[in-house]
């Protein structure tokens, strides 16, 4: 994570930490062993060889039918691990 906290703040903190993991999650996503996919709605990564990182982050519901997008993401996921892995 690139920034510092400059205030401490529930919603500060709660920032941070989100900010923490994305930027974790999105350098993670680009290593060899890693599957993902990356764009603004949602992102997620995987990872080829290991339990983890697997994460679906940087979802951005607001507006959407969640349950749809959850479905889709989840097909998508499913699918894309299928055709990476094997």
């Amino acid at each position: 994570m690139s920034e510092i906290v400059n205030e401490i703040s529930l919603a500060s903190i709660n920032f941070y930490i989100e900010k923490n993991l994305d930027d974790f999650y999105t350098k993670s996503s680009k290593h060899h062993n890693s599957i993902s996919h990356i764009e603004n709605k949602i992102s997620w990564v995987s990872s080829k060889n290991a339990d983890w990182p697997e994460a679906i982050f940087r979802a951005d519901f607001e507006n959407l039918n969640v349950e749809n997008e959850i479905i889709i993401v989840k097909s998508c996921f499913i699918s894309f691990c299928h055709k990476s892995r094997f």
